[in-house]
């Protein structure tokens, strides 16, 4: 038996159909982002987003002179010289493995311009360089830092000891590379990590980003 429709309870079905629609839709995309929070993410950021983040206090860092940075140095309100406390601030960390050559400093250079950027949010950001011993020392590293990028922060690491935290948590060919970039949180996550010839827009875009929907640092 077959049903024919009027003209008219044609433009009903129609009407009903786009109306549900308009109401449908929205619900399950909604249902679609609320179990697919990765995808998001993956959106919304520029730079790859590390989950779970991991603490940069298991990156057993120390500065110049050889003192390892704990968490009591690296804590907001030690009583140590500002110089010293990173946890507290949103941190662009640029990694030099070897001599910082051109990939290092052009990463170094994009930060302090980054740092500029945020405007009144300056003090709310920290600017360091994590350096692996070897080719270089720290005399070398604080003279090629001065003047240019006084207010970065000269941290050391050994190179084995850096790569055995970081694979565990990003398995990415570029971690350990000269110029690669990672941001760490005010809590001291280190929550992403970019390229080393990452787009200095998109990283400024990033960090508004957090600055803006933070409360913290």
């Amino acid at each position: 038996m077959t049903i024919t429709l009027s003209p008219t309870r044609k433009r009903l079905l129609y009407k009903l159909s786009i109306i549900s629609a308009i109401f449908i839709i929205p619900l399950l995309l909604a249902w679609y982002l609320v179990h697919h929070k990765g995808l998001l993410s993956e959106t919304t950021n520029y730079g790859y987003l590390i989950s779970p983040p991991f603490p940069v206090s298991s990156l057993k860092m120390y500065n110049g002179k050889g003192q390892m940075l704990n968490n009591w140095v690296f804590a907001r309100r030690a009583p140590s010289s500002v110089d010293q406390r990173l946890i507290g601030s949103w941190v662009l960390l640029v990694i030099n493995p070897t001599q910082c050559e051109q990939a290092c400093k052009t990463m170094l250079y994009n930060v302090r311009q980054i740092h500029t950027a945020t405007g009144k949010d300056q003090d709310r950001v920290r600017t360091a360089l994590l350096s692996f011993p070897g080719q270089q020392t720290p005399k070398m590293v604080a003279q090629m830092l001065d003047p240019d990028y006084k207010d970065t922060l000269s941290l050391w690491m050994q190179a084995t000891d850096f790569n055995a935290v970081v694979n565990q948590y990003v398995k990415l060919p570029y971690v350990a590379q000269e110029g690669a970039l990672y941001m760490i949180d005010p809590l001291g996550n280190v929550m992403m990590v970019y390229k080393p010839d990452a787009d200095p827009s998109s990283i400024l875009d990033d960090l508004q980003h957090v600055l803006q929907v933070s409360q913290i640092g």
